[in-house]
């Protein structure tokens, strides 16, 4: 079991920690900083950190906030070539850069009313991708996040035999569809409908939502077992009701 590990130094506005703290939400949709025992059996490790004091501003004058944090893998050494990339709550890319070779990443951005953080590793480094949604836009952030061994998983969406272009892919573990940090990821589908994600092994959900083509339903649910590296079957989805 992991052990939470305060204390390195507590001013005014910051509280810097060494590991271990997790941010979850209440019904009022208010984050708490609570302790946690995480499980081995997890594909993905996240400690979002305390906010950061806010003090960078943009050429507007525009208070800017930062999200930023270390990429790391399972030996805890820093996760090269990866791309972390930042999203708003219509899925819409704000920012994205590559980590360093340290595995640090930092953005800033305008604030926002809620946002999405996903880290994508190289193809070539085996490791899954991760996804954290939900995360308030109106402050600095910062997250230490472990990524762990994964496939490569190809699929493709379809509707009346074509491939559907600009479709959102998001997977996640079964039973995590109520989480905000997820060992799955988020892909848009390409001009003949395929996908790619690099995922942990073990039963998912996949859902894909559709707000492009109003013949088709506007989110469908597919199950999923991740066992290797693997080709799913043709997801078609079916007609909107009339």
């Amino acid at each position: 079991m992991l052990r939470s590990l305060l204390t390195k130094s507590v001013s005014k506005h910051t509280l810097e920690t060494e590991l271990y703290m997790f941010l979850s939400m209440s019904v009022r949709g208010q984050y708490h900083l609570k302790r946690v025992a995480v499980s081995i059996a997890l594909g993905v490790l996240v400690f979002p950190l305390l906010p950061a004091q806010i003090s960078a501003k943009d050429d507007d004058d525009v208070i800017m906030n930062e999200i930023g944090g270390r990429v790391l893998d399972s030996h805890r050494n820093p996760v090269q070539n990866a791309q972390v990339k930042l999203f708003n709550e219509k899925h819409e890319i704000l920012l994205q850069t590559p980590v360093s070779s340290d595995g640090s990443f930092s953005m800033k951005h305008r604030p926002c009313a809620v946002c999405s953080l996903q880290v994508i590793p190289d193809d070539k480094s085996n490791l899954a991708s991760a996804l954290f949604e939900k995360i308030p836009g109106d402050a600095s952030r910062k997250f230490l996040v472990t990524l762990q061994n994964g496939f490569r998983v190809r699929g493709r969406i379809t509707g009346a035999g074509k491939g559907l272009k600009g479709l959102i892919v998001t997977v996640v573990a079964s039973g995590d569809e109520q989480k905000h940090v997820h060992t799955g990821g988020e892909a848009r589908t390409a001009r003949d409908g395929t996908f790619v994600m690099n995922l942990t092994p073990g039963p998912k959900l996949l859902t894909v939502q559709n707000d492009k083509y109003a013949n088709f339903v506007a989110s469908y649910e597919h199950p999923l077992n991740v066992t290797a590296d693997q080709e799913i079957t043709e997801i078609k989805l079916p007609p909107a009701e009339r």
